[in-house]
């Protein structure tokens, strides 16, 4: 039993000896291994094994049973922060015969550092050592260094480096030598010479064992494109490039060089790239143990350009960060990159109208965003995406500013001129609230295409944002209004600003006998066209614009828009006259009033307003607020609500809804239609009493004009609407209406009958009157057949030079006249004591 424990520990002994592995990760290097030496002039650091000796001059060492030394493999790292010299190296004593590498008789080791900053293989000799084998020059000085050692059995030495410390060896060369095959301890040595070098000196990841035989594939690390023509494959470890082969996509083929450097792969193409995604196929690629790859790699091959107009969109504006809701309280800007190419920013400017900034070296990519704020705030946006500060950030005015960027050439990418009136929101705009952009997919930059976030923190700096596409525009610009403002001028107001070559195209447009303007002036501001032409335009002549194409900024067309245009005068006393009201509606109806213009004037509408006065003396004026032009003899009709007044009569037309209307009284009072500077159009006065006696109810009956050349104040001159057209005309001729202009006569009668049922057919008796003195009195008296006077319809009228007046068929008992013929007598007298008389048949009709 006891020979049996002899022998085992024995054989672990001399195993543990023939390998050596140690991280130094428990803190602890006098056991598992064992190390001896100088152990005082060493510690753990950070579990790595350093040097711990502060004494100028000084040699220090550890060393480690090892009996390893032929079919081996040493690994370590190692890292001297100092600069390497003669006086200034280490020692890895790869294997001695003495645990003090300074008695050592045999051996071999490799010096780091020394005269070259260089790592040499050397054999230990009685008289000093031999070079064996001389790595690089200038590679030790205060570098992290891998160092890989193999002997194999018959005695070849190699020696591989990696000297950033990975596992990409490379090889250093290779010895053939067999002096020594035996030994009992592997060191590390140090030489210092002063202070400058004390405790500067790291070890980690000792192996020692035998040679570990690589069967993995190589592997591509990394692809870069430093040039148009060049592709540089990083791989994990040293490469061979004999029997290899390297095609491109995208037409590109076989290299037209192909250079290895360890494990660094340069190919070289004599077609210059372009801004794509490419894949390399790899074929039959070797590491040094003949370990074949064959694989695809995809990478991206892309250029930052110089950014050009529209590519670069502002997309979010942070004007005003107080109140803050949910973002940092700090100005700031995002801006997108709309294209499918990377953009480099570099010397390209944010300015406002008052300052500019320069920016920095930056590239955006395809479809990013980018926070843009002053130096110094970046780390407050962190967290919501990629930012840059910008020395001289303008400061964003809270009511408004126009801010720009524009590339390295000042050529404009982008420009927002914005107010607080783009929040669309009366507290939002108070702050806290970011200003987001709702279209990407144009250059629009009015307020149509910007509203306050709908974020809950009041803003999406960095990402997408949070009304985008929320209020999409499929409708090409249209004409609001268009009027002659000149000589030979033409306005015309649109629903938004027209874009593109067409818009200021003298052939775009062309005027009544083609011509075509000289001049087009865009005012984008107020969405206007100034079209200008050569001659002047004539006035009392219609004339139509025909625009062939108007695009606006989101792509939308308009195309061969229509227009009648004339030149426009101001309407004075009596050009326009009062032809109908409805001052009396049923319970779910609206008044209106009715407008003719009696005169052959243009006049445009908003220069008018109504004036109505209560019969108690209360007064409210509406101005006509249309942008519209009343033609000659053309109806027009005014109210509140237009839906109602054609749900209520069908055949209504030439309906116009003012946002304000007066509101009249049922029992009636006094309207005016007011001109420029209060001048007094045509003014009536009105009530019930005036409607037809008979009717059951009034309530949406109008009052209707008979004759434009009776006096608006004459009251036979209006009349209630007839049945047969719905108790009322809007918009168009009176039901009532009687047509004087063919009458020379002083006393004649319209119609030599009457039939007063209201249903729009004689229902009065209309006697037309010319007079050639001023200030005539009229009476009028019917009589029957037998003599009888019945009725006493003009009682001390007073008459003007041309008119009518008229009689509804109603006796003084309140019943109509009976069904007969009779007399209507007519006497006149003028203020100097003329009189005339005259006698005039007609018949009362009716229904059987």
């Amino acid at each position: 039993m006891r020979l049996f424990y002899f022998l085992s520990t024995l054989l672990l002994l001399q195993v543990a000896r023939a390998q050596v592995i140690e991280d130094f990760s428990d803190g602890d290097f006098t056991a598992n291994p064992e190390w001896s030496g100088t152990i005082d002039k060493f510690t753990i650091e950070n579990e790595q094994l350093r040097s711990n000796s502060s004494t100028s001059n000084d040699t220090f060492y550890l060393s480690t049973p090892n009996t390893k030394c032929t079919a081996v493999e040493w690994r370590f790292k190692v890292h001297m922060k100092l600069n390497t010299s003669s006086a200034n190296y280490t020692d890895f004593v790869l294997m001695t015969d003495n645990p003090n590498p300074n008695m050592a008789n045999s051996g071999y080791f490799l010096r780091v550092g020394n005269t070259r900053d260089e790592i040499a293989l050397y054999r230990m000799e009685p008289g000093g050592p031999t070079l064996l084998m001389d790595g690089t020059d200038e590679q030790t000085e205060n570098t992290d260094i891998a160092i890989k050692v193999t002997r194999d059995a018959a005695g070849l030495w190699n020696m591989y480096v990696d000297y950033s410390a990975g596992n990409n060896y490379i090889s250093e060369g290779s010895v053939l030598d067999n002096t020594y095959t035996t030994c009992s301890h592997f060191a590390i040595q140090i030489r210092q010479s002063s202070s400058n070098f004390f405790n500067k000196h790291f070890f980690d990841d000792i192996y020692i064992g035998p040679i570990e035989v690589d069967t993995s594939k190589p592997k591509i690390l990394s692809t870069s494109t430093p040039n148009d023509s060049t592709i540089v494959l990083r791989a994990n470890e040293v490469i061979e490039i004999v029997g290899a082969g390297f095609s491109l996509n995208n037409g590109y083929g076989n290299p037209q060089n192909v250079v290895t450097d360890g494990s660094t792969i340069t190919l070289t193409y004599a077609t210059k790239f372009i801004n794509n995604t490419y894949e390399l196929t790899i074929s039959n690629l070797s590491d040094l143990t003949s370990n074949l790859l064959d694989t695809v790699v995809l990478f991206d091959y892309f250029v930052a350009a110089k950014p050009k107009p529209n590519e670069i969109l502002i997309t979010e504006i942070f004007a005003d960060p107080t109140p803050p809701v949910g973002l940092p309280d700090a100005e700031y800007i995002e801006i997108y990159n709309a294209t499918s190419d990377p953009l480099e920013l570099e010397n390209c400017t944010f300015s406002d109208a008052s300052s500019s900034a320069l920016f920095p070296k930056k590239v955006i990519t395809p479809g990013a965003y980018l926070i843009v704020t002053k130096t110094g705030d970046e780390s407050l946006f962190t967290g919501f995406g990629d930012v840059i500060g910008l020395d001289g950030f303008p400061a964003l005015n809270n009511g408004g500013d126009n801010l720009m960027v524009a590339n390295s050439d000042g050529l404009p990418l982008d420009q927002v001129n914005y107010t607080d009136d783009y929040y669309q929101d009366g507290i939002k705009k108070q702050g806290g609230y970011a200003l987001e952009r709702i279209d990407f997919q144009t250059q629009c930059t009015e307020i149509d295409n910007w509203i306050a976030s709908t974020d809950a923190s009041g803003g999406t700096p960095g990402n997408m944002n949070s009304v985008l596409g929320a209020n999409p525009d499929t409708d090409g610009p249209e004409i609001i209004s268009a009027r002659i403002t000149g000589a030979s001028e033409i306005t015309l107001t649109l629903t938004e600003n027209p874009v593109g070559a067409s818009t200021t195209d003298l052939t775009n447009y062309t005027l009544s006998g083609d011509i075509n303007p000289t001049l087009i002036t865009p005012n984008t501001t107020e969405n206007t066209l100034i079209i200008s032409f050569l001659s002047p335009l004539e006035e009392n002549v219609e004339f139509t614009l025909t625009i062939a194409e108007l695009t606006d900024c989101k792509g939308n067309s308009s195309q061969n828009t229509v227009i009648d245009l004339v030149i426009t005068e101001t309407a004075t006393a009596g050009d326009i006259l009062l032809n109908e009201v409805l001052f009396n509606p049923k319970d779910d109806g609206v008044d209106f009033v009715e407008i003719y213009n009696s005169s052959q004037k243009y006049i445009l509408l908003n220069e008018l307003a109504l004036r109505y006065t209560s019969t108690g003396g209360s007064v409210s004026t509406e101005e006509v607020a249309l942008d519209l032009i009343i033609y000659p003899n053309a109806y027009v009709s005014l109210t509140a609500d237009t839906s109602k007044v054609k749900s209520q009569y069908p055949e209504a037309k030439n309906l116009h809804q003012l946002a304000s209307f007066i509101s009249m009284n049922n029992d009636g009072g006094y309207l005016t239609l007011l001109g420029k500077l209060d001048l007094s159009i045509d003014s009536i006065a009105f009530s019930e009493d005036q409607h037809f006696e008979l009717l059951k109810s009034v309530d949406g009956v109008s009052l209707e004009r008979i004759s434009f050349a009776s006096s608006s104040t004459s009251i036979g001159n209006w009349q209630s609407a007839s049945a047969s057209v719905g108790y009322a005309t809007p918009g168009y001729q009176n039901s009532q209406y009687i047509d004087l202009s063919s009458s020379n006569a002083d006393f004649s009668l319209a119609s030599k009958s009457v039939s007063p049922d209201n249903d729009g057919y004689e229902d009065v008796l209309t006697v037309n009157y010319t007079m050639t003195e001023p200030g005539t009195v009229l009476n009028g008296y019917v009589f029957n057949l037998a003599g009888k006077l019945i009725h006493h319809p003009f009682n001390n009228e007073t008459l003007g030079s041309a008119g009518v007046i008229s009689w509804d068929g109603v006796t003084d008992n309140g019943t109509k006249a009976p069904i007969g013929n009779y007399i209507l007598l007519l006497e006149s007298f003028t203020l100097d004591g003329k009189v005339t008389k005259k006698k005039l048949a007609f018949s009362v009709a009716g229904r059987f």
